[in-house]
């Protein structure tokens, strides 16, 4: 079995990095909060924003998001560049979920989706003649 530090260093960052995560989406949920409309109306959001040396690749999936999707990006990446102007963001909407009120009847459901459901549901629920 192999130890020490090498073998145990790309875990320590992981585990640095969610706690420098969990920072930035509280700083931002805190933001938001306090410059009320920003977002679009009935919408949360939040990001993780991780270390591309510490986790596996993941493949990079280019995708036209829907404007309200683009807003909340939008925000989230000019707020963050306030104060981390030297860094790159590269949005792994594959990694993504969201969840979604959607109303059947009388009844109203949320769905737990990946964020490219989400994105299929939104252009979907947006038709002309959708329902």
């Amino acid at each position: 079995m192999r130890c020490g530090a090498p073998f145990t260093s790309k875990m320590e960052g992981m585990l640095n990095d969610l706690d420098a995560a969990n920072s930035t989406a509280a700083e931002f949920e805190s933001y938001i909060m306090a410059n009320a409309g920003l977002l679009p109306s009935g919408m949360e959001f939040s990001a993780q924003v991780l270390t591309t040396g510490f986790w596996p690749n993941s493949t990079r999936v280019d995708l036209h998001l829907p404007a309200e999707f683009m807003t909340c990006q939008r925000v989230f990446e000019e707020r963050y560049k306030e104060k981390h102007a030297h860094r790159r963001l590269a949005w792994q909407y594959a990694q993504g979920s969201a969840t979604v009120k959607g109303r059947y009847g009388a009844t109203v459901y949320d769905f737990a989706l990946t964020t490219l459901q989400a994105v299929t549901l939104l252009l979907l629920s947006t038709r002309k003649g959708a329902s």
